[in-house]
């Protein structure tokens, strides 16, 4: 799994490569596999 940015929202996320519908990771998959997420860049607003 790699990760890029910072932030608490997800810009992409792929799975080899590809497009990952709904950012969700099916509970069938099996093996080795690659998942990139790369984060919005902006920090989440503090509560007040």
């Amino acid at each position: 799994m790699e990760m890029e940015g910072y932030g608490n929202e997800i810009t992409t996320i792929t799975l080899d490569d590809k497009p990952l519908a709904n950012a969700t990771i099916p509970a069938t998959l099996t093996g080795r596999h690659k998942v990139r997420i790369l984060l919005v860049g902006k920090a989440p607003r503090r509560p007040q």
